[in-house]
């Protein structure tokens, strides 16, 4: 069994790597021998991930490296989508924070806010929000 530390290693670093600009990668970055969560409810599976120009071009197994690739081993590591965090209060603070760290380091990509009943956010009001 994989540990959660080592889980949260690897999807913080496909977060990062999701958030940097395609003009950042000089290169292709090629992913090895992680075990991929797909996010379909799929069995994990050993795969290779190749990220081109910023964005997932491939995820299987094509055997080829290209010497250009920056190649990651992923071996022992797990690499999963980023998660959705549909119950949270981070409207309460996220433009203090807008890092959202504490949110990130756990993999969490989506945050969806102002499920309060009565809503009690300090995000800004416009007039369909209003009460």
């Amino acid at each position: 069994m994989m540990s959660p530390m080592k889980i949260r290693a690897l999807v913080l670093a496909g977060a990062a790597l999701a958030c940097l600009a395609p003009s950042a990668f000089a290169q292709t970055v090629l992913i090895t021998n992680a075990m991929v969560i797909d996010g379909t409810g799929a069995p994990a599976r050993q795969a290779e991930v190749r990220i081109v120009d910023g964005k997932i071009d491939s995820i299987g197994s094509s055997g080829s490296i290209d010497p250009r690739d920056h190649v990651i081993d992923a071996r022992g590591l797990t690499l999963a989508p980023g998660f959705i965090d549909t119950h949270s209060h981070h409207d309460r603070g996220i433009f203090d924070h807008r890092d959202a760290l504490a949110a990130v380091s756990q993999g969490v990509t989506t945050i969806v806010v102002g499920q309060r009943n009565p809503p009690r956010s300090t995000s800004p009001r416009t007039p369909d929000t209003a009460r």
